[in-house]
């Protein structure tokens, strides 16, 4: 089912985004165990923009500790472990206390802990298991495995090995399925040399990286994808990736993607920010299937983006972002058409 968007009107998106208590959630001071980060990628979530609101007000208010907290979580999110050592030690105990909370959000986040199972009477014993479990594959198993009190069957399960770090590298591994889902392996690499440059990649033997169509046709696929970014922080990254996928119905997919993010503004209050994206991808299978499958597309786009922080309170916070989407897309045999 090929067929191309001609007219895709320009994005105009006005947003007031309130995040919620636990939403913004912090490392454990004293971690039973490692939790492996979400892997790195060139369209993913980016901590780096955070990080410098929140050193951008610090250096015009230094006394302004909700800013500090905020970016001492941002600097953990990002694995700058020295920075925010720097950040948390003129905080008091009560600030630190205070900040404790954010551990489930934080186990949650990582997969020791399964969101979908938070439910039930049971739901305490299970974290309390996770929690204080001194091996995070059985944590994983423990938590996602067993059956949920209010549906009475396994909604999912997700187990993670312990990461491991080395000299800059670091790898994480996870085995994964669910009521109904073929059951799969994910591992990754990671490779940091410096504060500049992160080269990364993936390997998944059942990606959700698939349409939806083809997933409820019963279709299946495995995945590897490799990628480089070059950060300066907090004002100006550039990346690109490349993906490989192998479909159950014989679909060969491969693609590649490069962005161009810069902030030109950075305050207190507002922020301006552009980012240029380019992708292009290519599909094998030549016969009629029920999902999106271009022989060859490629895009062009750009969002010009601005942000105003209205009110923050350490897990609370009131922001406004407006943002302009334009750009073109192309598909072999369709033409082009604006987006």
């Amino acid at each position: 089912m090929n067929r191309l968007r001609l007219a895709l009107p320009l994005c105009l998106t006005l947003a007031t985004l309130t995040a919620g208590a636990g939403e913004e959630w912090v490392m454990p001071p004293k971690a039973r165990h490692s939790a492996p980060a979400p892997a790195a990628g060139v369209g993913g979530e980016d901590w780096a923009p955070e990080l410098g609101r929140q050193l951008a007000i610090l250096r015009a208010q230094p006394d302004d500790v909700e800013a500090r907290k905020a970016a001492w979580v941002a600097a953990m999110r990002l694995d700058l472990f020295t920075q925010a050592a720097e950040l948390d030690a003129p905080l008091s105990e009560a600030d630190r206390r205070a900040m404790e909370g954010d551990i489930i959000a934080l186990d949650i986040r990582y997969g020791i802990v399964d969101r979908n199972t938070l439910r039930g009477p049971e739901r305490f014993v299970r974290l309390d298991i996770a929690l204080t479990a001194t091996d995070a594959l059985a944590a994983g198993f423990f938590t996602g495995k067993l059956p949920d009190a209010a549906t009475g069957h396994i909604d999912r399960y997700a187990a993670r090995l312990p990461d491991r770090r080395h000299l800059g590298w670091r790898v994480t591994g996870e085995v994964n399925g669910g009521s109904g889902v073929k059951d799969g392996f994910t591992g990754t690499v990671r490779w940091k040399p410096d504060d500049h440059w992160t080269v990364y990649g993936a390997g998944e033997s059942v990606t959700n990286q698939i349409p939806l169509r083809a997933v409820a046709d019963g279709i299946h696929a495995s995945r590897v994808s490799l990628g480089v970014d070059w950060r300066q922080p907090e004002s100006r990254k550039l990346g690109g990736a490349a993906y490989y996928s192998d479909s159950s119905d014989g679909n060969l997919r491969s693609g590649v993607n490069a962005l161009w993010f810069e902030r030109w503004l950075s305050g207190p209050k507002w922020t301006f920010e552009t980012t240029l994206g380019a992708d292009a991808s290519r599909n094998s299978l030549n016969a009629s299937v029920n999902y999106f499958n271009p022989k060859s597309d490629r895009s062009l786009w750009l969002t010009a983006a601005v942000e105003h922080l209205g009110w923050r309170s350490y897990d609370h916070s009131l922001r406004q972002r407006l943002a302009l989407t334009g750009g073109t897309y192309w598909q072999e045999f369709y033409g082009s058409g604006a987006i």
